[in-house]
């Protein structure tokens, strides 16, 4: 989702140096606070101006990022509310859920250059340089490192990036032909891509994105918001997603159980002929809910057929 990624540059112009357990390896979790880099600011006579006057330009940015975020909250709580009493929509929820994210981790992001410039401050006054922490404002996913340890970064040098995972994006390329007939507005269930029929699944609800979609596939991208709060799901990871339809209508069914496979991956049923004689009949499984299979093609309604 929009807002979830942070990447972290120097505040001042110095030396990186490597904390105390080294530089976390790209692709760990990290959390709020960690130290990933100690910087060691160079002091120079002009550096005591430049440090106070920076001070004051964060401490405006703290201010109006708190201001910013205030006002979006707000305006997520008032589209709480009416979604609540039923005269608002989700979409209007998860879109006012997504601005506050974005300027909270804004806020986070101003608070800790302010807090480096205040300690950067006090070091210029009394003319010692002691090393910086460079922390992780939120936790989550290391995707990024940008410098090294013993390097000279400038001002505004990018040094890493974090990306929360806690909640993440399922993108589900969905068939133009079959995009009426699914209800796209309704939650879907994600499991994993080769999940058996009555494996266990999580539910995600559906989201407002960029529309996207790919001409030569024919498909149109519909998006939903997964909890991930276990860490199981990884960004580009694919994932096995049932979407509702929209009408209800009759179909033709069997158990799941009823149903072979045989070595070339057909399916088929066994049809009662008469006692202790049995015909093997070719079916074609649309999809599997509950324990039942809903086919494209097979026996006649009310053909007896072996479930064991």
């Amino acid at each position: 989702p929009a807002g979830r990624t942070i990447v972290v540059a120097s505040p001042l112009a110095g030396t990186l140096q490597a904390p105390a357990g080294g530089v976390p390896q790209v692709g760990v979790l990290v959390k709020r606070g960690q130290t990933i880099f100690q910087l060691s600011p160079l002091l120079s006579p002009e550096a005591s101006t430049t440090f106070a006057a920076a001070r004051a330009d964060a401490e405006g940015q703290v201010n109006s990022a708190k201001t910013q975020a205030a006002g979006f909250k707000l305006a997520l709580e008032l589209a709480q509310k009416l979604f609540r009493d039923e005269a608002g929509s989700r979409r209007a929820v998860e879109e006012a859920q997504a601005q506050y994210d974005v300027s909270l981790r804004s806020l986070e992001a101003a608070e800790l250059r302010l807090k480096v410039l205040t300690q950067a401050v006090g070091d210029s006054a009394t003319g010692r340089s002691s090393p910086i922490p460079i922390e992780s404002p939120p936790d989550g996913l290391l995707r990024n490192v940008s410098a090294s340890a013993g390097q000279n970064v400038p001002v505004s040098g990018a040094l890493f990036e974090v990306v929360a995972l806690r909640e993440v994006w399922v993108r589900v390329p969905v068939y133009v032909g079959d995009l009426e007939s699914n209800d796209t507005n309704a939650s879907a269930e994600v499991g994993s891509l080769n999940a058996a029929p009555g494996q266990p699944t999580i539910t995600a609800s559906p989201v407002q994105a960029p529309p996207t979609a790919t001409a030569l596939a024919a498909t149109v991208d519909v998006y939903y918001l997964l909890d991930n709060s276990a860490g199981q799901f990884i960004p580009g990871q694919r994932v096995g997603v049932t979407i509702p339809l929209k009408q209800e209508g009759e179909s033709l069914t069997v158990p799941w159980g009823a149903v072979v496979h045989d070595l070339q991956g057909s399916t088929w049923v066994y049809e009662e002929k008469a006692t202790g004689v049995y015909k093997r009949q070719r079916v074609q499984v649309r999809y599997v809910t509950a324990g039942t299979a809903v086919l494209a093609t097979g026996p006649m309604p009310g053909t007896q057929i072996v479930t064991e």
